[in-house]
């Protein structure tokens, strides 16, 4: 599989959550806790977080995300100013192949000359986004941003796992497809779209991050889940080990996208694995 529907299927799998459905484990290692929420990056007006989140919230003294808010606000402006091509992609491909993507994106309401000046990896990152919005989705609806408005309401402190840099080299690494290549994916993406995003759904409405991660396996190759989610989780791991190693007896929450929980390399494991006792407050376990 191509980075398109890799980076399709985190995306899906983080916004098609129904209000009611929950990602969320209790980590206990020594005096400290840990409130792992698995979050969802876009959503609708009606995606609210559950009371159990809030509660969880509630009883942190800090919140990590994948990026701290002065780092989200510095990804935008790195995008483009890294995304942004010299060549356009319509002069790298066949007229008959752009000719199907104008096409394709126009019965979605979206105009593809307005990607034409881009890298083929934001080309895609950008007409998936737009085409979530064109659905009603939006960020101002995910999990992060209902985190970080309670955050800035009660002065709770926020942090990153990495910098806006480091997740755009992720992205980028993901990506290693020609023009033709890429928007060929992107076109099949979009024609299978409504059944994926349904069985993706299905897996999420339950609770069950073991089949939401056998989802993302079959959807990426090796090289993509090491670069968007095992080498990231590991990197992260690295910097909530050192605050492990404090004898400290503080409670924490951590919230980053689901499909960073799950699998050997899910910072789940990794909590295991350091030896910290865990606890499923998700959908599934209620």
């Amino acid at each position: 599989m191509g980075f398109v529907k890799a980076f399709a299927v985190l995306l899906v799998v983080l916004f098609s959550t129904p209000t009611y459905a929950e990602v969320l484990y209790k980590v206990s290692y020594g005096e400290q806790t840990w409130w792992v929420l698995g979050t969802i990056h876009i959503g609708e007006p009606d995606m609210q977080l559950s009371k159990q989140s809030e509660q969880a919230f509630s009883e942190s003294e800090e919140v990590w995300f994948e990026l701290s808010p002065e780092e989200l606000q510095r990804a935008a402006l790195l995008l483009f100013q890294q995304g942004a091509s010299a060549t356009t992609l319509s002069s790298q491909v066949e007229p008959e192949l752009w000719q199907r993507f104008e096409t394709t994106l126009s019965e979605h309401g979206i105009v593809a000359g307005a990607f034409n000046n881009l890298e083929p990896w934001l080309m895609e990152i950008m007409v998936l986004m737009q085409l979530a919005l064109t659905e009603g989705f939006d960020v101002e609806y995910g999990s992060e941003a209902q985190l970080m408005q309670w955050a800035g309401a009660q002065n709770t402190p926020m942090f990153g796992f990495e910098t806006a840099q480091d997740q755009i080299d992720a992205l980028r690494t993901g990506s290693e497809q020609s023009v033709a290549e890429a928007i060929e994916e992107l076109l099949e993406s979009l024609h299978n779209g409504a059944a994926e995003i349904a069985v993706l759904a299905d897996a999420w409405r339950a609770g069950d991050i073991q089949e939401l991660m056998l989802l993302v396996r079959e959807s990426m190759n090796e090289r993509q889940l090491d670069a968007l989610l095992w080498q990231r989780n590991l990197a992260w791991f690295a910097k909530l080990q050192t605050m492990l190693d404090e004898t400290d007896s503080a409670t924490r929450m951590i919230a980053v996208g689901a499909a960073h929980l799950g699998d050997e390399f899910g910072l789940l494991q990794l909590f295991h694995d350091a030896g910290a006792e865990i606890k499923n407050y998700s959908t599934a376990a209620q």
